[in-house]
């Protein structure tokens, strides 16, 4: 699940601070979801990105006094799309046709039709959201 932004899988927390601060490098520790996964993003305020932070151990170190993190979780299985699903049960089937079968040939076409649902799915789920807009690019900036 970590591998891709789904957005089944994805959400949003604001992190609690944390009394101990960071050895080095930044001034704040905050507490990482229980769920937690993998960081996409980290922002202050009303923004989901455009922090600085570290992950380490399981803190994120950042110079802000308040962090609202966007982060992939891991969701529970009754929550999976069906689209996501489709895509896990033909990988699961990939995985294990060889030790149940000891057939190379039928494991690869597996993994070819397992690999053709998670393209599928990835499209699906890229479908439920806009586009992320380029924010800040400096080529334009400079053209005023």
């Amino acid at each position: 699940v970590s591998a891709y932004p789904w957005s089944f899988a994805t959400g949003q927390a604001v992190l609690p601070r944390l009394s101990a601060t960071p050895v080095a490098d930044y001034a704040n520790a905050f507490q990482l979801p229980d769920d937690f996964l993998r960081a996409l993003s980290a922002g202050s305020g009303p923004r989901g990105s455009g922090v600085a932070y570290r992950i380490a151990e399981d803190r994120l170190h950042a110079d802000e006094d308040s962090v609202t993190l966007t982060y992939i979780f891991r969701p529970a299985d009754e929550t999976l799309p069906p689209f996501f699903q489709s895509a896990l049960i033909a990988r699961l089937a990939a995985e294990f046709v060889i030790p149940l079968t000891e057939n190379t040939s039928r494991a690869q076409l597996l993994f070819e039709l397992s690999e053709r649902e998670f393209r599928a799915a990835r499209l699906i789920d890229s479908q439920q959201d806009l586009p992320p807009a380029i924010s800040d690019f400096p080529l334009i900036t400079a053209r005023g």
